[in-house]
C-alpha cells in the first residue's frame, strides 16, 4: 500500500481512499542537515573547548601561551642609549681633567650641556615610545576561543594549550595548532614561508603562527 502527499499535508490511501494526518507539515522534510564549518553560516556547535576549570589547571601546569610581545625598547634601554655613548664618556672625562687643572667653572658648564642634551634626548625618546606602544595595542591580534560551547574573544596571552580557536577570513593564526572538524580555510604563509600561492587547510593539517586566513573557517586546536 503506497501513500502520497497532498499540498495540506495529509495523505491519502492509494488503494482505499482513506485520508489520514500526518506529523510532517508541508513543504518540510524530517532529515536536517548540518551547515559546513566552511561556509559562511557555519557554527561549530559540535565542537564545546574546554571549560573554566580546565583552562585554570592548564595554566597551573604552566601550559600557558605566556610570551611577552616586546612592541619597542624599555625604559632601561633608552636611557642606557642614550648615556652610555661615546661622545658622553670623552665629555665626561674632559670635565674630570678640568677639575682637576682648577677650573670647576668650564667642568659644570661642560656637564651642564651634556645633561641638557641627555634630558631632552631621553624625554624625547620615551614620547615616541609611549605612542608605539599604544599602536601596538590598537594593532595587536586578538583570537576566537570555544569555552564551554560558547565563542568569546581573548588576548592571545589567555590561550592554553588545547584550546579550539575559531578562525575566519581576515583572522590571524596566533598560535600554532592543528584543524579539527569539518572547515578548511585557504591560508596566506607569505610571512613565513616567501611563498604568494594560498594553501588550502582541512582537518588534521597544521597550521603556524604568524599566517592568515584568507578563504573559509574552520575550528584549530592550539597546540
Amino acid at each position: 500500500m503506497r501513500d502520497t502527499f497532498t499540498a495540506d499535508g495529509k495523505s491519502f490511501d492509494q488503494d482505499s481512499g482513506r485520508a489520514g494526518n500526518t506529523n510532517v507539515p508541508a513543504g518540510r522534510t524530517t532529515a536536517t542537515t548540518e551547515p559546513h564549518l566552511g561556509s559562511p553560516s557555519a557554527s561549530p556547535t559540535l565542537l564545546q573547548g574546554l571549560s573554566e576549570e580546565e583552562v585554570r589547571l592548564r595554566r597551573a601546569r604552566g601550559q600557558g601561551n605566556n610570551v611577552k610581545l616586546p612592541t619597542s625598547r624599555s625604559y632601561g634601554q633608552i636611557l642606557r642609549e642614550n648615556i652610555l655613548t661615546l661622545i658622553n664618556s670623552i665629555l665626561f672625562a674632559l670635565s674630570g681633567v678640568l677639575v682637576l687643572l682648577g677650573r670647576p667653572l668650564d667642568a659644570i658648564t661642560t656637564v651642564a650641556v651634556i645633561s641638557f642634551n641627555l634630558v631632552v634626548g631621553i624625554i624625547q625618546e620615551i614620547r615616541a615610545k609611549r605612542a608605539l606602544d599604544r599602536i601596538a595595542l590598537l594593532t595587536r591580534p586578538t583570537a576566537t576561543v570555544l569555552r564551554a560551547g560558547h565563542e568569546q574573544p581573548v588576548d592571545p596571552s589567555a590561550l592554553v594549550v588545547g584550546d579550539l580557536l575559531v578562525v575566519r577570513p581576515g583572522d590571524q593564526i596566533v598560535v600554532d595548532g592543528r584543524l579539527v572538524g569539518k572547515g578548511w580555510i585557504d591560508v596566506d604563509e607569505s610571512l613565513l614561508t616567501g611563498e604568494s600561492d594560498l594553501i588550502r587547510k582541512c582537518a588534521g593539517d597544521p597550521v603556524s603562527s604568524g599566517s592568515f586566513c584568507v578563504n573559509g573557517s574552520a575550528v584549530y586546536e592550539a597546540l
